[in-house]
């Protein structure tokens, strides 16, 4: 059987892919993070390889020798890959990697800290509707200074396809871009909720930011030592929310009204418009 493969690197992590046969090699590609490079190496910290194994292209998942799906379709094996994909930059990148939605507004990032079904996304939406511009739907990735960089994988919404085009037309403008942090939002969807967020303190927008932070028992100082320089110059708010629509634009004037500098910290409670 004939395998072929390639390597490629995103966010200081190398990962190996290989099939038996190039038209699945040249769907492999497609899935690719964020600001993947084709590298020429043989260290890397894991292979994924898709086979096929019969004319109906029924096909098998492989993670090094470990079977991770058998006699699957095409296009599973490659949602599966991609999801795969994702984790393992996560968790082997030097970046922290957090579970988040991430906006910018006016040279400085939104963070929405979040897992599925916390409805980041939803708002991560209502907020480019809005005028920001889109930085990632999956991870807030940190450096050690606090800045967050983008991740733009394709965002999606749930009973929607992805928004056409957007990955593409983001990734070119958000490249190499990061961003201190201005706001940080702990919030969840609440049908009958009005907009009335509470400060947070330090440790408290620490531990919503912990709570979703990828590999978080092993990055603990890490992460504790990049939240400590991102929270001085941004404030965090939380409570529940009403519908994504109905709040974005004054999370956007609330983001704007308390822009601060590295050199100071915002002490006064939020002005956020009543819904």
């Amino acid at each position: 059987m004939d395998i072929n493969g390639f390597v490629f690197e995103s966010f200081g992590v190398r990962v190996g892919l290989r099939a038996n046969r190039p038209s699945i090699l040249d769907r492999m590609r497609d899935r690719l993070p964020p600001f993947s490079q084709l590298v020429t190496s043989e260290d890397v910290s894991n292979i994924f390889t898709i086979l096929a194994i019969d004319d109906a292209c029924l096909c098998d998942l492989y993670s090094g020798e470990s079977i991770l799906a058998g006699a699957i379709s095409l296009d599973h094996a490659l949602d599966e890959l991609e999801s795969w994909l994702h984790s393992t930059i996560a968790e082997e990148s030097p970046a922290l990697f957090v579970h988040a939605g991430v906006v910018a507004w006016q040279d400085r990032a939104i963070v929405i800290p979040g897992r599925s079904m916390s409805g980041k996304s939803t708002l991560v939406a209502a907020l480019l509707k809005a005028g920001a511009t889109y930085y990632s739907d999956e991870y807030a990735v940190f450096d050690e200074a606090g800045l967050v960089h983008p991740y733009p994988k394709p965002l999606s919404l749930r009973d929607t396809a992805p928004l056409s085009g957007r990955s593409k037309a983001t990734q070119e403008c958000v490249r190499n871009r990061p961003l201190p942090v201005a706001l940080l939002i702990a919030t969840r969807f609440k049908a009958d909720a009005s907009w009335r967020p509470k400060n947070l303190t330090p440790g408290q927008a620490a531990l919503r930011l912990f709570e979703n932070t990828v590999d978080a028992r092993q990055r603990g100082e890490s992460a504790i030592r990049t939240f400590a320089r991102m929270l001085t110059s941004c404030l965090a708010i939380g409570g529940p929310r009403p519908s994504a629509d109905r709040i974005a634009q004054s999370i956007l004037d609330l983001s704007t009204r308390n822009c601060v500098s590295s050199e100071g910290t915002s002490e006064t409670e939020p002005e956020v418009t009543a819904t």
